[in-house]
């Protein structure tokens, strides 16, 4: 996980589950999710704050009726990454090949194969790589205090290998300064079972983007 970011967190039971009880080991109080159809499997989105502690543990439990199961605890260690005044992540539920784009202001692309850009962006996380596999499931995109520039901003999904899995699940989350994170999940998910990436080229210098990836989210920094 990554401080800024959101992950899924899944929860499975030998029965249904029709609500879900999330904390943190520590802290007071709880987050209960209620209303969702009962299933033995269901999945939660959990967003951490850029200033998240390095390490903590999740207090995760789901429950049915009035009942709550036994809790599990699940440990976490936050992979350091730049926040700053624009800070875009992506991440992902399995060890597949996942590739974060973004279009600055300026019409510059940042991606792996262009890491930095003119007004400052920067990937500086890139992650299981041509499916050399480091189990992070996320990408980094930020921009320091005081750089970014003002405008549009696009962001583009592009699914580069499936790496042998049958499915993908991505999330956008996106941090701008003193405004309210944003989450994304719409179209990012999920992919078909073999990648179609762009192998190294440019996803915005084609006519059409969708073409290279998916999931395509825009915002105006001012």
């Amino acid at each position: 996980m990554l401080p800024g970011a959101s992950s899924l967190i899944s929860v499975t039971s030998s029965s249904a589950v029709d609500h879900i009880v999330v904390g943190v080991q520590g802290a007071a109080g709880y987050y209960e999710l209620k209303g969702i159809n009962a299933a033995s499997a269901q999945n939660v989105i959990v967003s951490l704050s850029q200033t998240a502690p390095t390490s903590f543990s999740f207090l995760v439990a789901g429950g049915s009726g009035d009942a709550v199961g036994s809790t599990t605890s699940l440990p976490v260690t936050l992979t350091p990454v730049g926040t700053g005044d624009i800070q875009i992540t992506l991440t992902w539920d399995v060890d597949s090949d996942v590739d974060l784009h973004v279009l600055d202001p300026n019409g510059e692309e940042i991606y792996y194969g262009h890491p930095s850009s003119a007004s400052g962006g920067k990937l500086d996380l890139d992650s299981n790589a041509g499916c050399d596999l480091d189990h992070k499931r996320a990408e980094n995109i930020t921009w320091p205090t005081g750089t970014a520039p003002q405008g549009w901003y696009i962001i583009l999904i592009d699914y580069w290998d499936a790496c042998g899995q049958a499915e993908t699940h991505a999330l956008i989350t996106y941090n701008i300064k003193d405004q309210t994170r944003t989450l994304y999940s719409g179209a990012a998910g999920p992919y078909p079972q073999t990648g179609s990436g762009d192998r190294g080229e440019q996803c915005f210098a084609r006519p059409q983007p969708e073409v290279c990836g998916e999931g395509v989210v825009s915002f105006m920094f001012d």
